[in-house]
């Protein structure tokens, strides 16, 4: 089999042309400066004399993109997509109703949604991991003076002035600032369910989009309450959360945690800020010589496992999560991960795990191997691969 793989600065590039390899599949890799667009005549012509000239059985992108989809339409070529990011606003489009499109999503309640609203050519995978490579990222990294602690948690804050929370809110519309302040507040207290955008009335709409006048286009098949819960709301909250968290696990474990994070001006009590872990490779000796990795999933991910806790497994890290259904579905709380949800329950499961090093070891090495077994790139890729021929 010949497949062609959309090329640009995807995750697990190595880890995925090692598997496609290892099934015995030739590869050919296009790339064009406009793979994001919704419409540009220059990327299709280009696709197609590519097409023409290498003649794949199939193509490939991390990510789904309606030029590529339509494309692969026209040319009657299957198109497999594997979405990686949340929110991603450009799987909302008309081009996803094509026969030729098997798109994978790592959210069973973003799947679900799709399936319920009639697109059949959607289903649910997890994320891939490939403890081997992560293994090599991080002998090849590691820095004692950095990598190795008792805590750390690894991500974004979401507290740039230029978010669109910040941008697009009207601070001195109080009541609407006031109502989004308790759907923030009710959904803290709730996992594994969208209360956000169910709870956009029509009055809650006018105000947000009088000064967020988001331009919807023809190709898109978004709403407007999609794109204001996900892309304002939910990141706004992720942002209240992890610092909450952060705070809490500073007052509890004082100069015990780490953050790894983009902007390195941002100061939580007792924490020490160590800038950007660059991914893969640092990020890789981080999980891996971190007693207890922390993940506090970006609300936009419902049921999902982040791509942060596949890699934080991979590396051999232990993972202490907020509870996702989907990862309580794959792996064993308490035997391969454990969760919280609240701070006092984050406090009291580092508490626990840290006093607890050969279970905690035990339990990161079972997550890394069940990876291996279960979760692997070529198999992933043998069961895309499978049901994009056979559906």
């Amino acid at each position: 089999m010949k497949m062609m793989v959309l090329d640009w600065n995807f995750y697990g590039k190595e880890p995925t042309f090692r598997a496609l390899n290892k099934l015995g599949i030739e590869v050919c890799l296009f790339s064009h400066k406009d793979f994001q667009e919704r419409v540009s005549a220059a990327f299709t012509s280009s696709f197609k004399k590519f097409i023409s000239d290498n003649q794949p059985d199939i193509c490939f992108s991390y990510n789904f993109y309606p030029l590529l989809s339509e494309s692969c339409h026209e040319l009657n070529i299957p198109y497999i997509s594997f979405i990686y990011d949340s929110p991603y606003v450009l799987l909302y489009s008309t081009a996803l109703r094509y026969e030729t499109n098997h798109v994978f999503l790592f959210d069973s309640a973003e799947c679900r949604k799709f399936n319920l609203g009639g697109f059949k050519n959607v289903h649910y995978m997890v994320l891939p991991g490939d403890p081997d490579y992560m293994n090599e990222l991080s002998e090849q990294n590691y820095s004692s003076d950095r990598d190795s602690c008792d805590i750390s948690f690894v991500g974004v804050l979401y507290n740039e002035e230029h978010n669109f929370y910040e941008r697009y809110v009207d601070k001195s519309d109080k009541l609407l600032v006031g109502y989004l302040d308790g759907i923030m507040d009710a959904q803290h207290l709730v996992y594994g369910t969208d209360l956000i955008e169910k709870s956009f009335d029509s009055d809650i709409m006018d105000k947000i989009g009088k000064t967020m006048q988001y331009k919807f286009n023809s190709e898109g098949i978004e709403t407007p309450e999609y794109i204001y819960s996900r892309y304002l709301v939910d990141r706004k909250m992720t942002s209240r959360e992890r610092f909450s968290y952060l705070e809490a696990v500073g007052r509890a474990f004082p100069g015990k945690a780490r953050l790894f994070t983009v902007d390195k001006n941002v100061k939580i009590h007792n924490i020490k800020n160590m800038g950007i872990a660059l991914y893969p490779n640092v990020m890789a000796s981080v999980f891996s010589h971190s007693k207890i990795n922390l993940n506090i999933t970006l609300r936009s991910i419902t049921n999902g496992i982040p791509l942060r806790c596949i890699d934080i497994m991979s590396s051999g890290g232990f993972l202490l999560s907020n509870y996702q259904e989907d990862l309580a579905e794959a792996f064993s709380a308490g035997e391969e991960f454990d969760y919280f949800d609240s701070e006092d329950s984050l406090v009291e499961k580092i508490h626990y795990w840290l006093n607890h090093d050969k279970e905690r070891r035990e339990a990161a090495e079972a997550a890394k191997e069940h990876i291996r077994r279960d979760y692997n790139f070529p198999d992933t890729f043998r069961k895309m691969i499978d049901i994009a021929v056979n559906e």
